[in-house]
């Protein structure tokens, strides 16, 4: 039960929280594991209806994990399969009981019209394994005598070729093809980005994400889900709220193939 009354040699207490804790993702996202193809006959609409608004104030909340954040989507699906679908893009877990075909599974079958799928063209799509990044203000990126990435040259060198190792559902880690280090931004995203990591996991997941004009794409950190941006001395940092509107020139990057390679 997530509500109840507690006395445990403190005042007594009533409210609502879980083993793991009181956000209001992890009191909804309880009521829904498992999911299983049962689920959609459980999922009662008046229930979705009353949930949704109550945990919707956490999703732009970069402390609420995406493991929660899924059933959140799966069950807004029977409300706007649409929306649920374009929220579950942005999806880097998916926790030990969900996966992201699951719940990709789950929100493109839900009712919509035959001239409008559920389902519509990914703006994360890369169809590359490697490329050279390039800031909005003309600059690569490429590594600094201690690893830190910075966008400070306009020359074409070896370390300014990026591999890109495609993970789970959108993600990408970023190799580099001289190191072969990966990515990371550190201390979940406070830290500049920086190529020191043998292995990746979430602080190494990046998700590229295509804009609507100029060619640009914006790279969203795992870490903390905000956007990588070019800081004043170059470096690059994961400090751009990810909704942001209009998103600075400074968390704009281009993706390319150079010339003679193969990508």
């Amino acid at each position: 039960a997530v509500v109840s009354t507690q006395s445990t040699g403190m005042a007594d207490q009533i409210g609502a929280w879980t083993f793991w804790g009181q956000q209001k993702s992890e009191i909804a996202s309880i009521q829904i594991l498992p999911v299983t193809p049962i689920t959609e006959w459980v999922l009662d609409v008046n229930w979705v209806k009353a949930m949704y608004p109550y945990v919707s104030v956490e999703i732009p909340d970069p402390s609420v994990a995406d493991s929660w954040k899924s059933l959140v989507y799966i069950a807004h699906s029977v409300l706007d399969p649409h929306a649920a679908y374009l929220q579950a893009l942005d999806l880097t877990d998916w926790g030990s009981g969900n996966s992201n075909t699951n719940t990709l599974w789950f929100i493109g079958t839900r009712l919509a019209s035959e001239s409008s799928p559920v389902c519509t063209p990914s703006p994360y799509v890369l169809n590359i394994t490697k490329g050279v990044l390039r800031a909005q203000n003309g600059n690569y990126v490429t590594v600094d005598s201690t690893g830190l990435l910075v966008a400070n040259t306009q020359s074409l060198t070896a370390g300014t070729l990026w591999i890109l190792v495609h993970g789970p559902g959108n993600g990408i880690n970023l190799k580099n093809s001289v190191t072969s280090k990966f990515v990371s931004a550190d201390n979940q995203g406070a830290n500049p980005l920086i190529d020191n990591r043998d292995t990746a996991s979430t602080w190494e997941t990046f998700m590229f994400k295509a804009q609507p004009t100029g060619g640009y794409y914006t790279i969203k950190a795992a870490a903390n889900n905000e956007l990588v941006a070019v800081q004043t001395n170059g470096q690059l940092l994961a400090n751009v709220n990810a909704l942001a509107s209009p998103i600075p020139n400074s968390a704009l990057f281009t993706l390319v193939c150079p010339s003679g390679q193969t990508c």
